[in-house]
């Protein structure tokens, strides 16, 4: 099964070993139809779907082959309020990805004007404590 993935597994975070036993395929971009939130104090992105209206994204992740005995145990290493649902990437594919429970998103910070999760750390390493 092919999976959108855009935070803490991709390559180079630090939670990338959750993906032993996968293939990496390439970089890939959602359509333009998603919002980001920060989950677990900055830990995990959650992502959305909206649609087509203003302040949506098009979220940069990667492409991964995850076999079907490895699927729960990636499953089981998210964090609550999110799940495998449909993801449309820019190319007009649909795929599965990891999606934050809409009625939930609310409750986090929101950072889709940051353009993505990688882009979201390295501003955040930047900015001086408070």
């Amino acid at each position: 099964m092919v999976i959108f993935f855009n935070g803490s597994v991709m390559r180079g975070e630090p939670l990338h070993g959750n993906l032993a036993g996968t293939t990496f395929l390439r970089e890939a971009q959602t359509a333009v139809e998603y919002r980001l939130f920060s989950l677990g104090g900055d830990t995990y992105p959650g992502m959305i779907h909206v649609g087509q209206v203003a302040g949506a994204i098009s979220v940069p992740g990667e492409l991964y082959e995850v076999p079907p005995d490895r699927l729960q145990a990636i499953l089981d290493g998210e964090p609550p309020h999110l799940y495998l649902g449909e993801v449309k990437l820019s190319t007009g594919e649909k795929v599965r990805g990891m999606l934050c429970e809409a009625d939930k998103a609310p409750l986090y910070p929101e950072i889709t004007h940051f353009g993505g999760w990688r882009n979201y750390l390295k501003l955040l390493k930047k900015t001086p404590a408070s």
